[in-house]
């Protein structure tokens, strides 16, 4: 299958300061733009994608990603078996995205709660109490 898509992105700062990128993609066909055909792609079957990524960073070292992403293939009759594997090959690529990036999670509850201190500190003014200072 042939996929030529278009993809774009943007850079965002929510209200609380935290960055967030979106990172779309759509057939190239429905961009404005020209585009040349690389050689030797009259061959392949078509196909099409749409998706959007949003990756939202939440402390230095730690982010939140969102992927949605849809595939039309072009294929009239396709075998359940083989959605189904191919699904199962698109969990696993998520999976093992998230175990290659997985952290010791004592260490991220330590910069969540270091971030939210800091939050506080900036938002309300007020200096932290004794009790307070040993936990944050």
């Amino acid at each position: 299958r042939l996929f030529e898509s278009f993809i774009t992105w943007d850079a965002t700062v929510d209200e609380a300061g935290c960055k967030s990128f979106i990172i779309a993609i759509c057939p190239i066909k429905e961009c404005k733009k020209t585009y040349e055909r690389l050689e030797g792609t009259e061959k392949f079957k078509e196909a099409t994608s749409r998706g959007v990524y949003l990756i939202k960073e939440l402390s230095d070292s730690t982010c939140e990603w969102t992927w949605a992403q849809q595939y039309v293939l072009n294929i009239t009759a396709m075998p359940n078996s083989l959605v189904d594997f191919m699904l199962g090959q698109q969990l696993g690529w998520a999976n093992e995205l998230q175990e290659m990036f997985k952290r010791n999670m004592k260490e991220v509850d330590r910069e969540h709660r270091e971030i939210l201190a800091d939050v506080m500190r900036e938002n309300l003014g007020k200096p932290l109490m004794e009790d307070q200072v040993e936990v944050f």
